[in-house]
């Protein structure tokens, strides 16, 4: 542990905030508060050709892009944890 602010240092060298409970990771609570605000992402992000009219704004594109990545990342916490909305 790294003083107050709880990192735990991983094999590689890569850090997680522990937020000061003594371990690495975000817990139940923080799992399912990642999960909601990327489904609201996902959702947001899917109704953008509507909003800006079609599928050949970069900006809509880029979009797209970044849903598919945040869905690849909940099928992932779901597959890891169970479904994180039911706990």
């Amino acid at each position: 542990m790294d003083g107050e602010l709880g990192f735990v240092e991983l094999e590689g060298g890569v850090h997680l905030g522990g937020g000061g409970h003594g371990h690495g990771g975000l817990g139940v609570e923080g799992t399912a508060a990642v999960a909601a605000f990327l489904l609201v992402q996902v959702i947001y992000k899917m109704i953008s050709p509507m909003a800006l009219g079609g599928f050949r704004n970069p900006v809509v594109i880029s979009n797209l892009g970044i849903a598919a990545f945040h869905a690849v990342t909940l099928w992932t916490i779901c597959q890891s944890t169970g479904n994180p909305f039911l706990e």
